[in-house]
């Protein structure tokens, strides 16, 4: 897999069935703000502050610092407090995708 970052764009390349994708920068914010309001919606969470925070602070992650241990532990969190946000991030592909590729750079 190769991973070539130009301004707003990051450009993830694999091979075999699968085609090159470009993910712009605007497509991971979309989906976090879709997520935090989701949280804000949902009337029976608690800790609801603490938790949009994190999610903040994940999608920070993603987006400049790429940190992956915090990465790891930021997901560790959410998955502890919220299990259907944790589940939100998972299963969506674009962000699924470059928090793998993030937690393989940090296992290296």
């Amino acid at each position: 897999m190769v991973k070539h970052i130009y301004g707003t764009n990051i450009e993830n390349t694999t091979y075999g069935a699968n085609s090159p994708i470009t993910v712009k920068i605007e497509e991971i914010k979309t989906i976090f703000q879709t997520l935090q309001q989701e949280i804000k919606e949902d009337r029976q969470l608690e800790g609801k502050e603490e938790l949009s925070e994190t999610v903040n602070q994940l999608e920070n992650e993603l987006i400049n610092s790429k940190n992956p241990k915090k990465v790891g532990v930021l997901l560790g969190k959410i998955k502890a407090s919220t299990q259907w946000v944790y589940q939100k991030i998972i299963s969506n592909p674009i962000i699924s995708n470059i928090i793998a590729e993030l937690l393989m750079k940090g296992a290296q």
